[in-house]
């Protein structure tokens, strides 16, 4: 449920955000850095140094977290009883079993946010999941960031099948990956712009490409 999109996102929103002071509106649900940028944004859990325990906002009842600030959190409950996945149904996880990141990394991979933030406080950190459509990324060089970003999605990531992943993250920004032998290969005006190799493990085993064009995600 984790992907490389979901990956790629929160590294181009710690490049936006820089090292912008953070607040967030409960009451609202805004998240706010500095005076720069505005967005909407639910609560998915909290993380507590103290306990070492991860907090479901769904069962959050003391910080009082409106109804449709925790509607992703409930998404993700609900995913849990159908499929049995108990760290999503249990309120409280402990965090050398999951940690928020994971969790919220799913959530943006399930598509109910756009990316999420961590954001720390005294005794631990909430991590918030950012679902306004104002939230755009520019990329100007998609193949360019692909060539980047793979490999450390790969290094920093359980992926068992890297062809698959990387023809989601291909897709993801608009090219059409072809197979070819043992290889996936994209073409633009006739021309090879990306080929990946991969072992019989389907494990990333060469990765080359060329320059792209703009897009936005």
């Amino acid at each position: 449920m984790i992907d490389v999109p979901a990956f790629d996102r929160q590294l181009l929103l710690t490049e936006l955000i820089e090292d912008l002071p953070w607040s967030y509106d409960l009451q609202v649900g805004v998240l706010s850095f500095g005076d720069r940028f505005h967005w909407k944004a639910e609560v998915l859990g909290t993380e507590s140094d103290e306990t070492g325990t991860w907090l479901w906002a769904w069962a959050n009842e003391a910080s009082n977290i409106p109804p449709e600030l925790q509607a992703a959190s409930l998404k993700l409950k609900a995913l849990g009883e159908e499929h049995g996945i108990a760290e999503f149904t249990e309120p409280v996880v402990p965090l050398d079993h999951a940690d928020g990141h994971s969790f919220a990394s799913i959530a943006v991979g399930e598509g109910l946010g756009k990316a999420y933030y961590r954001g720390p406080y005294d005794g631990g950190a909430g991590f918030l999941l950012i679902t306004d459509e104002q939230l755009q990324f520019q990329v100007d060089d998609p193949l360019r960031r692909i060539m980047t970003v793979f490999p450390q999605a790969i290094s920093s990531m359980e992926l068992p099948d890297h062809r698959e992943a990387l023809r989601g993250y291909l897709e993801h920004y608009g090219l059409e990956p072809h197979e070819v032998d043992r290889s996936l290969v994209v073409v633009e005006d006739d021309q090879e712009v990306l080929r990946a190799e991969f072992d019989e493990h389907q494990r990333l085993r060469e990765l080359q490409g060329t320059l792209g064009q703009p897009s936005t995600k």
